[in-house]
């Protein structure tokens, strides 16, 4: 008797722990009967065209805000990453990688292109974009963030300063924000002092990228430090 009164209990219990539990989840924004992850996925699967996808992000507009900057924050687990000389164990791993790993990746990606996509409306952002910019703990969320704030105009260039004028930020990062800056032309002109002083950089990797984007913010800089 006392087991079918425990059973009977967690019959009920279980199930109405579910149902709070999804209840309580808030739901994510849609446009046209598709959840917001679904059309940040839909950059990286090709299952809809770039412009319909921007029209929904756009159509979403600020009430994506929250979780896009929470997707772009996935880290990789450190074995599943993928660098320029990979070694025969991770060739071996790669396989057991598991789905849920390769989507998340791919919704960090699309989240990315999302608040781009959303211009000045994701201008709101800075302050969050800046926070995941800066975190040691966040490398490709980092680089993720530079590429969003190198889309945002003047209001993007103060947090992609700080990180090429801060000697404590790796070389990946370093490396990933002179890159970004580029696409800013005219309105990166205040980051140039930051990006002369990256021409002496330890690393050539970001040597070669501040000499890149020098030669695309104002050619004539370059010219000089090289005579």
């Amino acid at each position: 008797m006392r087991k079918r009164r425990v059973f009977l209990i967690l019959s009920i219990a279980v199930p109405v722990a579910v149902l709070v539990r999804v209840c309580g989840r808030e739901r994510e924004p849609e446009y046209e009967g598709k959840s917001l992850s679904k059309w940040v996925l839909a950059y990286e699967t090709g299952v809809s065209e770039p412009n319909e996808i921007d029209k929904a992000i756009l159509h979403i507009g600020t009430n994506g805000i929250p979780y896009l900057l929470n997707w772009i924050r996935y880290e990789r687990p450190s074995w599943t990453k993928q660098h320029a000389t990979v070694n025969r164990t991770n060739r071996l791993l790669a396989p057991t990688r598991k789905p849920t790993d390769a989507k998340k990746l791919s919704r960090a990606r699309g989240a990315t292109c999302a608040l781009i996509a959303l211009g000045p409306k994701a201008q709101g952002a800075v302050g969050d974009l800046a926070e995941i910019l800066s975190d040691p703990q966040a490398p490709e969320g980092g680089e993720c963030a530079a590429h969003i704030l190198a889309f945002l105009g003047p209001a993007g260039l103060p947090p992609l300063v700080a990180a090429l004028t801060n000697q404590e930020s790796p070389a990946r990062l370093r490396y990933a924000v002179a890159r970004c800056i580029r696409h800013m032309g005219t309105n990166a002109l205040p980051a140039v002092p930051a990006l002369r002083l990256l021409l002496n950089d330890p690393d050539v990797d970001v040597r070669r990228e501040a000499t890149n984007s020098l030669r695309k913010i104002n050619p004539k800089i370059v010219e000089r430090a090289t005579r």
